[in-house]
């Protein structure tokens, strides 16, 4: 039997949506950071407004798929036209690889934003960027953990399995 069609219809779309995914986890510690806040200061209870932090569910994955775009499309076609199986080795390089291409493309959003300023140099820009850099991580092991087929032994697929 032949071996089973590889679906890189469906890979490429959980890899192009990973930054979407990133946004929507990024939520709820945005909100408790806001919470932290406004209880530290209660000057700032009558400032803060629910809908505007709710608001935050759409906003900011809409912001991170648009703002990653291209790295996730990139990264989408190149899992999906190699035909990427899962094992754990594979889930590993998958993460870090795709962490360093979102750090590099951060960076360069980075520095193209504050080409014209004098403050801050370019490790602290790096040293805020570790976050994102692990959230990317994270998130790219989970996809390929999830949606990359898993790797069949050459008896299962003589098997048809």
């Amino acid at each position: 039997m032949p071996p089973p069609h590889y679906p890189r219809r469906k890979v490429f779309f959980a890899f192009l949506l990973c930054p979407f995914f990133a946004g929507l986890a990024l939520v709820p510690f945005i909100l408790i950071s806001v919470m932290v806040a406004v209880f530290s200061k209660p000057k700032l209870i009558g400032e803060v407004r629910a809908g505007e932090l709710f608001s935050l569910f759409l906003v900011m994955p809409l912001l991170a798929q648009l703002l990653f775009l291209i790295p996730a499309f990139v990264i989408g076609l190149w899992i999906s036209m190699r035909k990427v199986e899962g094992c754990r080795r594979n889930y590993l390089t998958i993460a870090l690889a795709g962490a360093g291409v979102a750090l590099g493309w951060s960076l360069a959003m980075l520095l193209i934003i504050s080409s014209g300023r004098e403050e801050g140099g370019v490790v602290e820009q790096m040293l805020s960027l570790l976050p994102g850099f692990v959230m990317s991580a994270v998130t790219l092991g989970l996809t390929a953990f999830w949606f990359l087929p898993k790797r069949l032994s050459g008896e299962a697929v003589n098997q048809g399995r």
